[in-house]
């Protein structure tokens, strides 16, 4: 069941400078992929995908930018994000992964 006061929160817009990507793998000390709480010092302010054949996620972060969550950890603005999930759907040859990529893509397209 979906809320409407959480579907409806508003998402903090970039001004300026463009936003932060990086690209790394992810490692225990980062937390739980499948829930993440904060990413990259910043806090998870909704969970927007989870994925289902192993750890991971794709979440929305406190100052606006996306991350995808499990063997990597991809932080960055919607588009910095689809951006890299397409290269690694190009690279993938596993049907799980394919499958996330596809799903991470559509979900951050606007």
């Amino acid at each position: 069941m979906y809320r409407l006061d959480v579907l409806a929160r508003p998402r903090p817009r970039f001004a300026g400078h463009a936003p932060i990507f990086s690209v790394r793998a992810w490692s225990d000390a980062d937390g739980d992929p499948m829930r993440p709480q904060s990413v990259a010092a910043r806090e998870v302010v909704e969970q927007l995908r989870t994925r289902h054949d192993r750890p991971g996620a794709l979440v929305a972060l406190e100052d606006g930018r996306y991350a995808v969550t499990g063997t990597l950890l991809i932080v960055g603005s919607a588009g910095q994000v689809q951006r890299q999930a397409r290269k690694c759907l190009g690279r993938s040859e596993d049907r799980g992964d394919r499958w996330w990529w596809q799903e991470v893509i559509g979900s951050l397209a606007t």
